[in-house]
């Protein structure tokens, strides 16, 4: 299994987001059995704002994982659907499988429903060597389309995930208005098991 799911399990990454220098760090709170698999709670704290937050993921018996879109921070709240992470021989195959969320975003006054187009696929194989070590992974490209107040924006998303560990490293670009930028870029410092 590409990602280990124990209690304790902790993931802490350098992150760099627009510009700013942190460093993250994921927990896995909880594993609690569910029709089809396992409901894990992992809480997120990120070191610039010293605030912790939780998300929940489905770990389906089929190798697949939903989980809730947060590259929009704090000015978004998932109302329907998620993310779906297919199984690793779905990725190995190339093929791209598609979901949607429908994301409330706040902007000051400006009040928004959206509803973003997810494509996920797998990119081939890669060595990465991140500060925790040098890992063999499957790169998994996500790629997210959606319209808010009358603009279209991408979010291309792309993880180095390692059998047994997880995500060694991840980056995100966001295409709007006509220019591209780097959003974020995350680099496993750590894993420890629980």
């Amino acid at each position: 299994m590409p990602f280990p799911i124990a209690v304790g399990n902790t993931w802490v990454y350098k992150s760099v987001a627009l510009g700013l220098s942190s460093t993250v760090t994921n927990k896995v709170l909880s594993v609690t059995p569910v029709s089809g698999g396992n409901l894990i709670t992992m809480s997120n704290t990120d070191s610039i704002t010293g605030t912790t937050t939780r998300g929940s993921y489905i770990f389906h018996s089929n190798g697949s994982i939903t989980y809730p879109s947060d590259q929009f921070g704090s000015s978004a709240v998932v109302i329907k659907g998620g993310i779906v992470l297919p199984p690793a021989s779905v990725l190995a195959s190339g093929q791209s499988t598609t979901s949607a969320v429908e994301i409330a975003f706040t902007s000051g006054t400006t009040k928004e429903n959206v509803t973003g187009h997810i494509t996920v696929k797998g990119d081939g194989t890669a060595s990465v060597t991140v500060p925790a070590g040098s890992y063999s992974t499957t790169v998994v490209q996500m790629t997210e389309t959606f319209s808010m107040l009358g603009y279209s924006s991408t979010i291309v998303v792309k993880t180095w995930l390692a059998s047994g560990v997880g995500p060694v490293q991840s980056e995100a670009t966001i295409d709007a208005l006509g220019h591209s930028e780097l959003a974020s870029h995350l680099e496993l410092e750590s894993f420890t098991q629980g």
